[in-house]
């Protein structure tokens, strides 16, 4: 379950706050207790923030309300992938973990809006190499991680959209390699769940190297039908 992955793999704590008092002086919710975060006061805003409340939530609902959150969230579309990105662009760059939930959020939501965004996003530059202590990741390191994150959701809408699929072939060549391998194994699962004969083929052309070798890394999809 991806809300229970999310949760041990960033083992952070993104607590929503209360709705602050309407006032002319105040429309944005302070998301978490560090300074960077912020979302504004909209209808979109606050499903945001209560999705992002959700993803951390525990007990025995807990996934069935993560699920539904996702579910309204996609409901309200361009509105809802407007406040992400505004709200990630706006962010403190230190905010790793924030910022990538964020991306998460919008890789979930599987809709061809995001597709332009999660692009974006992939393509961001990243800062230049530098050794760092022993236990910590650089810099990086966190935002390849957000960069990957990204480039799962353009597998998502990948499945359907020849653009996003396009913009994997290039990803898969990046000289970053987790971006590269993230980008073959995403690209990997499109083309094996393909069904569509010709579009098949001009998926595997894209792909640089044998697409196959890559799904034993997921376990998720299984083999194209065959060109012979």
């Amino acid at each position: 379950m991806f809300r229970l992955i999310l949760v041990l793999t960033l083992g952070i704590s993104l607590t929503a706050c209360d709705k602050p008092p309407v006032s002319d002086s105040q429309d944005i919710i302070k998301v978490t207790p560090r300074e960077g975060l912020k979302f504004p006061d909209t209808d979109s805003g606050r499903a945001v923030v209560a999705h992002l409340d959700a993803i951390f939530a525990t007990g025995p609902d807990a996934e069935a309300n993560y699920q539904a959150s996702l579910t309204a969230l996609r409901t309200k579309g361009v509105e809802t992938i407007t406040t992400i990105v505004e709200t990630y662009n706006n962010a403190d760059k230190s905010l790793y973990n924030e910022r990538a939930v964020l991306v998460e959020t919008l890789s979930e939501l599987r809709l061809l809006e995001a597709r332009d965004s999660l692009l974006e996003i992939a393509n961001e530059k990243l800062p230049e190499r530098v050794l760092a202590p022993d236990d910590t990741f650089s810099a990086i390191d966190q935002e390849s991680i957000i960069r990957m994150t990204a480039i799962r959701g353009l597998g998502h809408i990948a499945l359907k959209d020849d653009t996003a699929a396009n913009a994997l072939g290039v990803l898969a060549t990046h000289r970053e390699v987790s971006l590269q391998e993230q980008a073959r194994v995403s690209f990997a699962i499109v083309i094996a769940q393909e069904k569509d004969r010709e579009r098949l083929v001009r998926l595997i052309k894209l792909f640089p190297g044998e697409y196959k070798d890559w799904l034993p890394l997921v376990g998720v999809a299984p083999p194209a039908p065959s060109l012979n």
